[in-house]
């Protein structure tokens, strides 16, 4: 597997970072329109087709007007609830999951619900199966894969 370099038109990169970033908005407190889920691929789609323009207008109907109305009605932001969510964990590792994608490291979809949940059940030998499985063989086999590739020097010219 090749090294990428970060591409700043990913939308799967986009998609993990405005699901996190909407699943902490909704656990601290804010009412927003639409699921995290649901509002990230509206704004990546946005992004992709229609340009920032377009972004910013999206942007503003669903998270600055609903921020607005929530510091209006004069509650607090909840930041207790947010480290104790199972959901915003699950979007931040898979974020972070993400950008193993930059060294060529992938790991299998739906790994990162796998690890907290695991966690949060307290399921120690289902943690270590899926790290076993999701994440120690994928790894192996990176390493494998990068081991067994010739070095290249770009020839003198």
């Amino acid at each position: 597997m090749a090294k990428q370099k970060f591409d700043s038109t990913s939308p799967g990169w986009y998609y993990s970072l405005f699901v996190l970033v909407f699943t902490a908005l909704g656990l601290i407190g804010i009412d927003l329109p639409e699921n995290p889920a649901e509002m990230a691929g509206k704004v990546t789609t946005t992004l992709s087709d229609g340009g920032i323009l377009a972004v910013v207008g999206v942007l503003v109907s669903s998270i600055i007007f609903p921020v607005w109305n929530f510091r209006k009605k004069g509650n607090k932001f909840n930041f207790k609830a947010l480290a104790g969510s199972t959901l915003f964990w699950v979007a931040l590792t898979s974020a972070v999951l993400s950008l193993t994608v930059l060294i060529g490291f992938t790991v299998p979809d739906g790994t990162a619900e796998q690890i907290i949940l695991a966690v949060n059940a307290k399921d120690w030998g289902g943690l270590l199966s899926v790290l076993a499985l999701n994440i120690v063989n994928p790894l192996m086999r990176y390493l494998k894969d990068k081991q067994e590739q010739p070095d290249t020097i770009p020839a003198e010219g």
